[in-house]
């Protein structure tokens, strides 16, 4: 145990080393990039990249995941360069191995990303997160902007535990896009919010977790989940809808309760709506 301990003890020695030494290539890097003229602005990024794919790849291969939040992240905002980490951080997220980012990265990704007119690539980080790591408010004001709905029905489900609240806001939705003059984006927005509604239905009915692929929901929650949904689709109100829409931060004071009661006509307004898409 001795020799086990001595070993281990080595072990992380080597890992600071290797730690301090990326730290000491970072600043030497970033330093160096802040220096080059806007003629070699390719010359820039690649540098940039280039310091941020290997700070990840040692974070990764160390298993220092904190490292990149607590050392690299503020290195690169101290130079105003966070765009070139997160596209090196976003492929690690994606795939499963990064679900856990400090909040002040995800809010650095949810502003970039909006930013840069790619919201979509909010939604695919999202949905690859802990929701314990998001600004909930903030990324589901994004998301709501954005029509990025699995987002939004991923929050609030593995956020706040409500397999209601997403089934109402893609009513809502259909509801306000069918107040609003027919254009192809309207109707690109109401067939988006159709479908999604469809599949997010027919998940909590058949007792699944959102999105598709994610696995049953407990057995202690699935029959309470396929009960609420039919209970919503049965006998859910337009009023009641409008206010738990209101009430979880959607809705716009531009769209009257009276035009959502038309587009949402009784009686089941909320099964009509779904069997109407």
């Amino acid at each position: 145990s001795g020799a086990a301990g001595a070993a281990g003890g080595e072990g992380e020695r080597a890992v600071a080393a290797l730690e301090q030494a990326l730290l000491g290539h970072l600043d030497d890097s970033l330093a160096a990039a802040s220096l080059l003229p806007d003629s070699a602005a390719a010359t820039k990024r690649a540098q940039l990249e280039g310091a941020a794919e290997v700070a990840v790849q040692l974070c990764m291969l160390t298993g220092r995941s904190g490292v990149l939040w607590d050392h690299v992240f503020p290195r690169f905002q101290a130079y105003d360069q966070v765009p070139a980490l997160l596209a090196r951080l976003q492929p690690y997220i994606l795939a499963g191995d990064l679900p856990s980012p400090a909040p002040e990265v995800v809010q650095a990704l949810v502003l970039h990303f909006a930013e840069v007119g790619q919201p979509e690539q909010v939604e695919r980080c999202v949905l690859h997160m802990d929701i314990a790591s998001l600004d909930i408010t903030q990324v589901m004001r994004v998301c709501r902007e954005s029509r990025l709905y699995s987002a939004v029905a991923y929050i609030l489900t593995r956020g706040l535990d409500d397999y209601v609240a997403p089934a109402v806001e893609l009513l809502m939705a259909l509801a306000a896009a069918g107040t609003c003059p027919a254009t192809p984006d309207t109707l690109h927005a109401t067939q988006a919010a159709g479908y999604k509604l469809l599949v997010y239905l027919q998940c909590c009915l058949r007792q699944h977790r959102f999105p598709p692929g994610a696995g049953p929901l407990p057995p202690a929650r699935g029959p309470a989940v396929k009960a609420a949904i039919l209970g919503l689709l049965l006998y859910g109100t337009v009023d009641a809808m409008i206010r738990l829409w209101h009430g979880l931060g959607g809705g716009s004071a531009k769209i009257p309760d009276a035009a959502l009661h038309e587009q949402l006509p009784g009686p089941h307004p909320a099964l009509r709506r779904g069997l109407a898409v």
